[in-house]
């Protein structure tokens, strides 16, 4: 799977059901699987395949395979090979086949993907970029399964915030929202947890700080 312009191995499966350890990542353009991924087209080799892919990038003795980009809407999520100890061991129908399957992946991929994305802004507050009280809940029963110790819990809200909405608008409101939580994010360290409880009111935890420390 492409990742920062490397490919890198997401998974290897053979014939006799051992996995593949030693294969290294691979940048785009670099050797016989880089250059599938930057030229979007799958290539096919009937003998040597192992001379073209460079060290760490193949299996000892390949002679021939598959190797076809796996991309969606001309994005290229990476790429899918299929090898074999033997010479010509496929034919142009193979290649076919390894496109279709390439397809596939890559729309299962773009569905992880999409499903992973929208979960995350689910639990984000849009306005503050705070997590919200679904994270909270989420993050207190995980803490609850750890066994984590006690922490400072921090409830606070703005002070006449109303009055603040109906005298200078709701933009306004949204603005000071905004602001502090942004202020929130300054003053807290790097190990706190802030939160959007809702409307004007905030939460921030102090995992391992005392009472005053957290003051």
């Amino acid at each position: 799977l492409l990742h920062n312009d490397m490919l890198e191995v997401a998974g290897t499966a053979s014939k006799n059901g051992a996995m593949q350890q030693d294969l290294m990542p691979i940048a785009m353009g670099e050797g016989l699987i880089g250059q599938v991924a930057q030229r979007r087209k799958p290539v096919r080799l009937d003998v040597d395949a192992e001379t073209r892919m460079g060290p760490g990038q193949g299996i000892s003795g390949v002679q021939s395979g598959i190797a076809a980009p796996v991309m969606v809407h001309g994005e290229v999520l990476g790429t899918l090979g299929c090898w074999s100890l033997s010479t010509h061991a496929f034919t142009e129908d193979d290649e076919r086949i390894m496109e279709m399957i390439a397809s596939q992946i890559a729309t299962a991929i773009l569905a992880a993907r999409t499903t992973e994305h929208s979960e995350r802004l689910a639990r984000l507050d849009p306005l503050t970029g705070l997590p919200n009280r679904l994270q909270l809940a989420e993050d207190l029963e995980a803490a609850s399964r750890d066994g984590t110790k006690a922490a400072v819990v921090a409830m606070f809200d703005i002070d006449h915030f109303k009055r603040l909405n109906d005298t200078l608008g709701h933009q306004f409101g949204d603005l000071a929202l905004s602001r502090v939580a942004a202020a929130i994010r300054a003053a807290i360290r790097e190990t706190d947890h802030a939160y959007r409880y809702g409307g004007e009111e905030f939460l921030v935890i102090f995992p391992g700080a005392g009472t005053s420390r957290a003051r």
